[in-house]
């Protein structure tokens, strides 16, 4: 399921705008980045269908979303913060360029979850109320810091194979991590507060996720380490200088799946960035060509740089 235009499904107080596909009476998948709904994906999407989420460390989910808003997105209140000691005035001065409990830089997680937007850091019974919801609703809420494990128990939910999860690290922001924002213990404290429902909900889920990876059986931590094992390798193999057009990188059985093939156009695929990705999708079902790309360059050599640092 993608949206008619743009690259999300719904925004927050808005319906979806879905593409449909001819024949269908249903869609099987939404993989897309949406504001929960319960009734309004039950009526998109079957009776049985999983619903799955993924949480940040919410200071590093700010600070990235900051610079990304900021610097792609052009968003205008974020043009008004001055740059020197940009995320430290932004964190200090919210009554000044950020005042909303939801937005890009303030409990977006909370947004992206379909929190109430009138909440305040003292209606603790009302926001664990909320989690408590959430959490009977998602059957998995992986953890972005651990996310190795958590693919492994996406991939153990929902029965898929291990070529299923494979990925690139394309995606990773280039600007400061909070290590190095050189922020005081009291303003980290003011974060907390003013992103009070993000703290929570990381809090909620991260707590679930290590109850959830403590009780895993079947070799969980040994699955874990032979799919970074894999991840090396194919990584390798798709960064390779010497790879030609139809190379293939063949991994070799095990206790957690079968041996498989990558080929050099699925390392192609893995390159490409997700509004790329949707764009061709989207251009795939409205005319029925085929799925045909080729990444940038310049971003293979950046994110191959990067994982050969």
């Amino acid at each position: 399921m993608i949206p008619q235009t743009k690259y999300k499904l719904s925004d927050y107080g808005k319906r979806p705008n879905p593409l449909l596909e001819k024949h269908r009476k249903h869609f099987d998948i939404l993989a897309i980045h949406s504001v929960y709904d319960e009734f309004v994906f039950a009526s998109l999407l079957p009776d049985d269908t999983v619903n799955i989420a993924i949480v940040r460390d919410p200071l590093e989910l700010m600070i990235s979303g900051a610079y990304y808003y900021r610097d792609v997105e052009d968003m205008p209140y974020l043009k008004k913060v001055p740059r020197e000691k940009f995320i430290r005035n932004l964190i200090e001065y919210p009554e000044l360029y950020d005042e909303r409990v939801l937005s890009w830089t303030r409990n977006s997680m909370a947004m992206d979850f379909g929190f109430p937007n009138n909440l305040h850091v003292m209606d603790t019974a009302k926001v664990a109320e909320y989690l408590a919801y959430l959490n009977e609703k998602f059957s998995l809420v992986m953890v972005m810091e651990r996310f190795e494990e958590s693919l492994i128990l996406l991939k153990r939910l929902l029965q898929w194979k291990l070529k299923d999860v494979l990925y690139m690290p394309i995606n990773a922001h280039s600007h400061n991590a909070k290590d190095s924002q050189n922020l005081t213990s009291s303003l980290i404290g003011k974060f907390e507060l003013r992103n009070f429902l993000d703290v929570e909900i990381y809090k909620n889920f991260s707590g679930i996720f290590s109850e959830r990876v403590a009780k895993a059986r079947d070799g969980f931590q040994d699955e874990v380490q032979h799919f970074k094992n894999v991840l090396t390798k194919v990584w390798d193999f798709c960064c390779s200088r010497e790879k030609v057009i139809g190379a293939e990188y063949y991994v070799k059985g095990s206790a957690w799946s079968e041996p498989f093939i990558v080929n050099s156009n699925e390392c192609e695929y893995m390159f490409v960035q997700e509004l790329e990705f949707i764009d061709l999708i989207r251009k795939k079902v409205l005319t029925g060509s085929k799925l045909v790309t080729k990444s940038s360059d310049t971003r293979k050599a950046r994110v191959c740089n990067g994982l050969n640092a």
